[in-house]
């Protein structure tokens, strides 16, 4: 499998950062800067023969046309930059993770919300979002009840025999209230990282009980698990769903 990673870029004081907000100017909170996000990335994938899938959007004074935006990702990352090989014909989602990767460590992948897809694009290293075929979609909730509700409901729906992935978006998002949280001291603010250990823990039941009734079954399962904070207990449920698909 690979790890993939929600980015949403923000330009704020001459620097660019994560952002999570009501809208772009509105309320909510500021992550890290760019620079560190993809330094790190950088540094982890010199080590790791690992593929990171990287999809930018929601973006907030910056875009697609920022040169400034493109020159950092495209530097920063240098030949960890994943740029698809002239001729190359298959879909992207067809084609073996032993490619996309090195012998001499891992490749990044980095995917543009709003960007058109080109062979010329492609091979320049920036990719459409239109380049992952994956069914699902975040539930907008802060309720864990209610998040079980509507992914469930949505991956009972899910038509495996469409040639699509499904993804299981296991997050609880920040609404207006929790937004307005992030005026005050940091200290106050309800991070994501607390919600995402409010959601986190049932993460297995669900997937226990879709098993149990069969909606979980070699041939359909959700390929991909979208959480905030991942630990190893992620690695081992999707380990559990892939040996359940090859039976």
């Amino acid at each position: 499998g690979v790890r993939a990673f929600d980015v949403r870029p923000e330009l704020m004081d001459g620097a660019y950062f994560t952002h999570h907000t009501t809208t772009c100017g509105g309320f909510g909170c500021l992550g890290v800067p760019l620079t560190e996000l993809f330094g790190d990335l950088r540094a982890f994938l010199d080590a790791h023969q690992e593929v990171v899938l990287i999809e930018l959007g929601a973006f907030c004074s910056t875009g697609l046309d920022d040169a400034d935006l493109l020159a950092l990702i495209e530097d920063t990352l240098g030949p960890r930059l994943y740029a698809e090989p002239e001729g190359e014909t298959r879909a992207f989602m067809q084609r073996p993770l032993a490619e996309l990767a090195t012998v001499d460590g891992g490749r990044a992948i980095v995917f543009y919300e709003g960007l058109a897809d080109s062979a010329a694009l492609r091979q320049a290293g920036r990719f459409s979002r239109a380049q992952l075929t994956v069914d699902g979609y975040w539930s907008n909730v802060t309720d864990v009840e209610l998040l079980r509700a509507d992914q469930v409901g949505r991956f009972e729906s899910f038509d495996p025999t469409a040639g699509r992935l499904f993804e299981l978006s296991w997050t609880l998002t920040q609404d207006q209230d929790l937004a307005l949280t992030c005026i005050g001291p940091p200290e106050q603010a309800t991070s994501i990282r607390q919600l995402a250990d409010a959601a986190n823990p049932q993460l297995g039941p669900v997937l226990d009980d879709l098993v149990a009734r069969g909606e979980i079954r070699p041939g359909r399962i959700p390929s991909v698990l979208s959480i905030d904070f991942a630990d190893t207990f992620v690695t081992d449920e999707c380990l559990r769903l892939t040996h359940l698909n090859l039976r």
